[in-house]
């Protein structure tokens, strides 16, 4: 996880979100793979895996839109905010339904819930 949000997934608590990659990772792979073919290079394949795995938090909707934009987030009008930037009880809810098990970092952003008195 890169640590960005879109700002319509942090402000809409009903909103179908998704994680996406903004190296477009399936695009990349999918040309890379083609040139293994043609010339194998594993320690090139295995760069290309770990400088695409990284993900955003956006809505369903800005992932369609950065999908028909070509990863450009600008021209997809697609706004990020910083994970620490969020409100606790967002970064609670977000954790835990985006990144809890689904992303290798994910104990990074983990919340600290404050103990009750």
């Amino acid at each position: 996880f890169t640590g960005d949000v879109s700002r319509a997934a942090a402000k809409n608590e009903s909103a179908i979100l998704c994680l996406e990659h903004p190296e477009r990772i399936q695009q990349k792979l999918t040309n890379h793979v083609e040139r293994h073919k043609k010339k194998p290079n594993f320690d090139a394949f295995v760069r290309v895996l770990l400088d695409c795995e990284h993900v955003n938090i956006l809505t369903r909707d800005e992932n369609y839109a950065a999908m028909r934009a070509d990863g450009d987030y600008q021209r997809a009008r697609i706004k990020l905010v910083p994970w620490e930037s969020l409100a606790s009880g967002r970064k609670v809810a977000l954790w835990t339904k985006m990144l809890r098990g689904k992303v290798a970092n994910a104990e990074e952003y983990k919340p600290k819930v404050k103990a009750r008195a």
